[in-house]
């Protein structure tokens, strides 16, 4: 991937050896680079990372960005390491996969406590359940912002649902919908309906208008179901 290339070599003249790792992850960790073209995540670790540094690496990072990549994640090495309770989903979807390509491999050194990981899992729960039944009530008649709000609510579903499996000691497929059929069995959620929202996500499929009350309000059920199980674990 040349534009992966050319950023990569420009974070090592900014840097020199403070840059010490730099690591895909996400889907594109899993693809080969030369048939990636953008919408690559990375974590960038620096030996230290003040607010000087965003300065200075400014002008690169809003270069890789034009190029339809989201904001890199930049840290210092104490920072990456002291965040392991603060972001334990994100760190366990990390490790589960990645693929370095500059420097040492930090991740492999990551350990996400069990304890962490449920209490962020119920937090975010909650935290989704409150936010959907706050948009519902201010653009329920809005079929197009709901529209929107679904495609956004699966991909945060779909990251919960990893979480409940590494929970349970489950390995998580590398695909949503089965990742929707592994928790299907555990939590007794509408299967039905979780595909049908990411097949409307990823574009095979849309949403019905006339149904989507329905679902809104299925979807809040079924927010609330879950986070009563979570709670339990």
């Amino acid at each position: 991937m040349k534009q992966l290339d050319v950023f990569l070599n420009e974070l090592q003249v900014i840097f020199k050896e403070r840059l010490l790792s730099v690591t895909i992850f996400g889907s594109s960790a899993n693809a080969g680079l030369d048939k990636v073209k953008n919408n690559v995540d990375l974590m960038i670790v620096l030996d230290t990372f003040s607010g000087e540094d965003i300065k200075i690496a400014e002008r690169i990072i809003k270069k890789w960005m034009r190029a339809k990549n989201p904001y890199p994640i930049i840290m210092g090495k104490d920072e990456f390491f002291n965040s392991q309770d603060v972001f334990a989903m994100e760190y366990a979807d990390i490790q589960w996969n990645y693929q370095v390509v500059f420097g040492s491999d930090l991740v492999q050194y990551l350990h996400v406590d069990y304890k962490d990981l449920r209490l962020q899992c119920e937090r975010e729960v909650k935290s989704l359940l409150m936010k959907l039944r706050g948009y519902f009530m201010q653009y329920g008649n809005s079929r197009s912002a709901m529209n929107h709000a679904f495609k956004n609510l699966i991909s945060s579903c779909i990251v919960i649902f990893r979480t409940i499996l590494r929970l349970k000691g489950i390995t998580p497929s590398v695909y949503k919908g089965d990742v929707i059929n592994q928790v299907t069995d555990i939590l007794g959620i509408d299967k039905l309906l979780f595909t049908k929202l990411l097949a409307h996500k990823e574009g095979t499929s849309r949403l019905h208008l006339h149904t989507l009350d329905v679902d809104i309000v299925e979807m809040i059920n079924q927010l609330s179901m879950i986070l009563t199980k979570v709670d339990k674990m």
